[in-house]
């Protein structure tokens, strides 16, 4: 299987064969965050959301869902607010892994139900939303938050 090395570099690629799979290492070059697999669809060409799908190449396991995916960095220091709002959008989880700044509300707005697990102790959303909160979830029958520290610093 064949490796690139950014998501960047993902979106400039071209197929070698038809079903092509390749390993993307990170979505950010060197950081080693965010990769997977992904496949080539040409019925995707021209269309990137920047962490599932890349002018034509298409993520291939959505189930786990993390920000990092979209760039996040999840270090205390940058600002994940945009990341954390586009996986929260691939499908009804999220999955965190880090220690993000969130500075504005998320809204969670799937129809039945959403998760939102922290995939480690050490997973941590610093709330800097002024005067409102960071998360709002607007789901018709639960939500589930698991293994997450939520703080306003």
């Amino acid at each position: 299987m064949r490796t690139v090395k950014s998501f960047a570099e993902l979106s400039a690629e071209s197929p070698r064969y038809t079903d092509e799979v390749v390993l993307l290492l990170s979505h950010t070059s060197g950081k080693y965050k965010g990769g997977g697999q992904f496949k080539y669809d040409s019925s995707k060409v021209g269309q990137n959301d920047g962490g599932t799908v890349a002018n034509g190449w298409v993520r291939v396991d959505l189930t786990l869902p993390q920000p990092e995916w979209f760039g996040a960095m999840g270090d205390n220091v940058r600002d994940d607010t945009l990341e954390v709002r586009k996986a929260s959008q691939v499908n009804n989880r999220l999955h965190l892994v880090g220690d993000y700044i969130v500075t504005d509300t998320i809204v969670f707005d799937r129809a039945n139900f959403f998760s939102v697990t922290g995939l480690d102790k050490n997973s941590i959303v610093r709330n800097r939303c002024v005067g409102k909160p960071c998360f709002k979830f607007q789901t018709r029958e639960y939500t589930e938050v698991k293994n997450l520290k939520i703080r306003v610093s």
